[in-house]
This record gives C-alpha cells, structure tokens and sequence, in this order.
C-alpha cells in the first residue's frame, strides 16, 4: 500500500496513475469539494479515498503499515 495525499491534485494524480499502472494498491488522501477534480481520479482502481481529517484513523486501522506515504498534499 502507498498512501498519496494530494491524490486528486494534477500532480498527485499523475502519481496514483503511475502507481496503478505499475500495480501498485494505492491509498488517496484529499478533500475532492466541489470542483471536478474526482476526474482526474475516476479512471483509475484505488483502494481508499480518504479525508485528511480521518487519515489518522485510517492508517491506525490498517493491517500492515504503508510501504510508503508520499505527501503531495496543499492547500492553494
């Protein structure tokens, strides 16, 4: 698992894709609001998508810890 915050972002998002191509089970952390940036995310398979409010909660309730956490997260 890799966790990505700022998974909806361009940025981020070229990374969840990058990573979902290679395979990989991935984690986004975003608030997605009311634009439309779920697009940059719908055409790929993710594992969560989750608040950065509940990330805490979320990595406490994992089995195994996240091989990594790539913080791309802003507020802009």
């Amino acid at each position: 698992m890799i966790v990505v915050t700022g998974g909806a972002g361009f940025i981020g998002s070229n990374l969840v894709a990058a990573l979902a191509a290679r395979g990989e089970e991935v984690a986004v952390v975003d608030r997605l609001g009311g634009d439309e940036r779920w697009r940059n995310l719908a055409k790929h398979e993710i594992a969560a998508l989750v608040a950065p409010e509940a990330l805490g909660e979320y990595l406490d309730g994992l089995a195994a810890a996240p091989r990594a956490i790539c913080h791309l997260g802003a507020i802009s």
